[in-house]
Formats: structure tokens, C-alpha cells, sequence
């Protein structure tokens, strides 16, 4: 009788130390998967191109030549909705010539303009010839398409 005693105890220790190696490994797992499924999950976007364009959450408020720096100078604004930009993206076209320039967390000293703030942009662009437009694109949309203005 003895014997069975302790069989029958061993049984649920080893049955406990099981469950507590399982549980164990879950949560050593989950530590490490989690963050990192997060970090390189790539979920389809919150708010779709054709409500993108609808109300864009970054218009172009003016663009012009500055004949004096040779500059196309944009002026941006942002609105306050809580739409995640992860990229914009400018092209501009004047005859021939076009230029382009992405901000992005790949660039890291461009800024991306922060929820309710207006920016001016500067692009060299000595080739004008008097005729311009730039076309902007956010999170790989394309938004619109903008005349420059011959004078700021």
C-alpha cells in the first residue's frame, strides 16, 4: 500500500511540472513573438486610397517659383485627423525635366508634417520654364496634381 501512495504522488507532481514547462514556454514564446510579429506584420491600410482622395489629410495650400532662389516652394497643411502618413511622395514636372522627393521613415532628416501643422518646402529646380506641376501621392495614393504658380 505504501508504494501506490507514492506512485499515485509522483504521477501528479510530474503531471504539475508538465503543465508548469508548458505554461513556461507559452509565455517565453509569446514574449518573443509578439513584438516582433507587430514590428513586421504588414496589415492592410486603415483608411483606403478612395477616402484618401476624397478628404486628404494634406493639401497642397500653394506652390510657386521663387525666381530669385530658383526654388519651387510648396506650403502644406495638415489637418488634425487621426490618419496615419507614413509616406509622401512630390513629382514635379516642368517640360522635359521632373524631380522627385519622398518623406519617409527612410529619410531621416526629412520631416513629415505633425497633425494640424502648416510647412513650406523648398525644391531646386533651375530648369523651370515657366510652366509646372506637381503631383503628390500619400502612403502610395496618388492625391492630386498642382499648377505652379510662375511668382511666390
Amino acid at each position: 500500500m505504501y508504494n501506490l501512495k507514492k506512485k499515485a504522488i509522483s504521477d501528479v507532481i510530474a503531471t504539475v511540472l508538465l503543465i508548469s514547462i508548458a505554461i513556461a514556454g507559452a509565455i517565453i514564446l509569446g514574449l518573443f513573438a509578439i513584438p516582433f510579429l507587430k514590428e513586421n506584420a504588414n496589415f492592410s491600410p486603415a483608411v483606403s486610397c478612395l477616402e484618401l482622395k476624397g478628404i486628404p489629410p494634406i493639401k497642397i495650400q500653394n506652390a510657386c517659383f521663387n525666381d530669385k532662389t530658383k526654388d519651387i516652394e510648396l506650403i502644406l497643411s495638415r489637418d488634425l485627423k487621426d490618419i496615419e502618413v507614413s509616406s509622401l511622395l512630390f513629382a514635379i514636372r516642368s517640360g522635359a525635366k521632373s524631380l522627385s522627393f519622398e518623406i519617409s521613415p527612410h529619410c531621416p532628416s526629412c520631416q513629415m508634417l505633425e497633425k494640424g501643422e502648416e510647412k513650406k518646402y523648398f525644391f531646386s529646380f533651375a530648369d523651370f520654364d515657366g510652366s509646372a506641376n506637381v503631383a503628390y501621392s500619400i502612403n502610395n495614393c496618388l492625391i492630386k496634381t498642382e499648377q505652379v504658380n510662375r511668382f511666390c
